[in-house]
């Protein structure tokens, strides 16, 4: 880019590409002559720059991310509240001893819950999650993995009435409780970031 040659200076442009930010992004680095006549790097004198640049693309990236995530969760959480609004009508018109109210209670859980959790995981896990987002994708993976495993032993526990399955089905929804508070204690801190 120029050259003082009294000085035994330079300034060279290094065009780099930036995955993160995807584009280029020219680095100017300051060169001096050595008493060898080679010419070496004395300091990168825009690096602040190419930083900031980074880190904006990176809080573009989160929240982005973010806000497709929280549309799905949203959107899921509506589907599964109205299902179990129905379970919880089903049994208010009859009783977990009556086989046709565990039925009924079986067919909301195989046909509307379950097919709804595992939409929601498809779609999670379609959304690339950046770096600063990793955390929270895989708490809500694992969500949804303790939410579908519960929603199916519960199912079980509807035909069986075992007392193993039932145990099994509490410890899942416990599971899926507690991650659920660390991704939302999770979410509120990145809300912060972006």
């Amino acid at each position: 880019l120029e050259q003082d040659e009294e000085a035994g200076t330079a300034t060279i442009g290094l065009r780099v590409y930036q995955e993160e930010v995807d584009g280029e992004f020219v680095l100017k680095a300051q060169m001096i002559r050595t008493a060898s006549g080679l010419w070496q790097v004395k300091e990168i004198t825009n690096f602040r720059e190419f930083i900031a640049v980074i880190m904006k693309a990176r809080q573009t990236h989160l929240k982005t991310y973010l806000e497709e995530t929280d549309a799905i969760w949203t959107r899921h959480e509506a589907n599964v509240k109205s299902a179990d609004r129905k379970l919880v009508e089903t049994l208010h018109r009859g009783s977990l001893g009556d086989t046709a109210t565990r039925q009924a209670m079986k067919k909301i859980i195989q046909e509307e819950i379950l097919p709804d959790w595992k939409q929601r995981e498809a779609e999670l896990d379609a959304v690339p999650a950046p770096q600063a987002a990793q955390v929270l994708q895989r708490l809500r993976r694992r969500i949804c993995e303790a939410r579908i495993r519960y929603a199916e032993a519960y199912a079980e526990w509807l035909d069986t009435k075992s007392a193993a399955t039932i145990h099994q089905a509490n410890e899942l929804l416990k599971e899926a409780t507690t991650l659920e508070n660390e991704a939302a204690i999770l979410r509120r801190l990145q809300e912060k970031q972006k």
